[in-house]
């Protein structure tokens, strides 16, 4: 398991970035939710579930602008791209915080980083906001995640603030 630490303070601006937005940009798992669609109900375009899709011999795919997008929770984003950084899922964001020893434009070693702890591929995985409420109530110096080929899990941090 790789370990990558994100500074606490820094993930405060990302926090209240979420609080100052309305909306929020879809994770992939939101378009198959049913608990985002009016009747509750995942539909394509044509309005059929995939189950009537597939009883016609039609491939299914979620007409995301069926959706309530009022519905779409908040959400930190781990990215691993040029490095590896934590962003929010607003839909007007800015704010990136790089992992310790993953920032492009001060770690030398970013992509060898990058590469070990996040995999060769890029990618973003959605992750819950309270795994950073919670680093910051216990007044942890940073929010801890440890990465696997298969999951990310949030880590207790030993470092507490005095």
């Amino acid at each position: 398991m790789a370990y990558v630490y994100f500074c606490t303070d820094k993930i405060k601006e990302i926090l209240a970035e979420i609080s100052d937005s309305r909306e929020f940009s879809l994770a992939i798992e939101d378009i198959w939710n049913p608990q985002n669609y009016p009747d509750g109900k995942v539909v394509d375009e044509l309005g059929r579930t995939e189950n009537e899709a597939k009883q016609m011999g039609s491939v299914f795919w979620p007409d995301k602008s069926a959706m309530v997008h009022s519905r779409i929770p908040p959400r930190l984003m781990l990215a691993g791209d040029r490095g590896i950084y934590l962003t929010s899922n607003a839909v007007n964001r800015s704010i990136v915080v790089y992992a310790e020893g993953a920032d492009p434009q001060k770690d030398e070693d970013c992509h060898n980083n990058k590469a070990s702890w996040f995999g060769y591929d890029d990618g973003v995985i959605p992750l819950p906001v309270e795994w950073a409420e919670l680093a910051i109530r216990r007044r942890s110096s940073f929010l801890v995640l440890g990465l696997r080929d298969d999951e990310v899990s949030f880590m207790q941090s030993n470092d507490p603030k005095n």
